[in-house]
Parts: C-alpha cells; sequence; structure tokens
C-alpha cells in the first residue's frame, strides 16, 4: 500500500520501455533508476506509470497543465510582458513574425509554455521564457 496518491506534478514514468531511466515530474527530467528520491518513493509503494512515448507523457502532463509542459494563458504573458516593460517590443517582434504565428497568438487564449516560436520571440527580445512563461 502506498503512503500517497497519484499526483501527476510528482510522479515518475517510464517511457518507450526504457528502464534504465524514469521520467520524474518533478525534476522535470529523465533520472536514472538509482536516482534517491525515485529509491525511496519506490521503497514506500510507489509504482511508475508506463507510457509509450515521450510525446504521450507530454500530453498527459500539458493536461495536468504540469511543468515544463504547462500551458500559460496569453493574458497572463501580456501582463508579464507589461511589468517587465516590454510589451511594445514584443508587439513588434510578433509583427514581424510569418503570418501562421501572428495568427496562432491572436486566436489561441493560451500558449504552450514548451513553444518554440513563442520562446524564440522572448529570446529575441531579450527575456527570460522561464519567467514569462512560467505556470
Amino acid at each position: 500500500m502506498t503512503l500517497f496518491t497519484y499526483d501527476p506534478r510528482d510522479w515518475y514514468w517510464i517511457v518507450a520501455g526504457d528502464e534504465a531511466q524514469v521520467y520524474s515530474s518533478k525534476c522535470a527530467a529523465m533520472v536514472p533508476v538509482n536516482d534517491p528520491a525515485y529509491v525511496v518513493w519506490l521503497s514506500v509503494g510507489g509504482v511508475p506509470t508506463r507510457i509509450d512515448t515521450m510525446e504521450s507523457l507530454v500530453e498527459v502532463l500539458r493536461a495536468a497543465n504540469v511543468a515544463p509542459y504547462h500551458q500559460v494563458s496569453t493574458r497572463v504573458i501580456v501582463d508579464r510582458l507589461e511589468t517587465a516593460g516590454k510589451l511594445l517590443e514584443a508587439r513588434s517582434a510578433l509583427d514581424a513574425a510569418d503570418l501562421y504565428t501572428r495568427e496562432r497568438w491572436n486566436n489561441r487564449q493560451v500558449i504552450n509554455a514548451d513553444d518554440p516560436a513563442a520562446v524564440g520571440l522572448l529570446q529575441t527580445i531579450g527575456l527570460d521564457p522561464g519567467v514569462i512563461l512560467a505556470p
């Protein structure tokens, strides 16, 4: 019997049958199976979830809004850009982007925190995507 319940923010997955490492949502990274936290988790009855691909795991984590695969509302992003004093610069960078990127931004209520276009735009204007796209 485990001493805890499923928490997607602090769980382990065996991805694509790789028994040498597990994905730790708490660390947001693959960790070796001898990782001390994982060993303790197993010792109290934790059982990792098997999942077929990393892409499938990303879907699970995004659905649970777990970093780094979470989503951030565009309203929150705009507020953070304004607070950083970069809203006008972000708008100019977005206006210079391709039509698809502009339309995606203008029509979505949320942005994936790992979205390459969003990350790239933020880096272009000198901002840390980890701050602006934080949960």
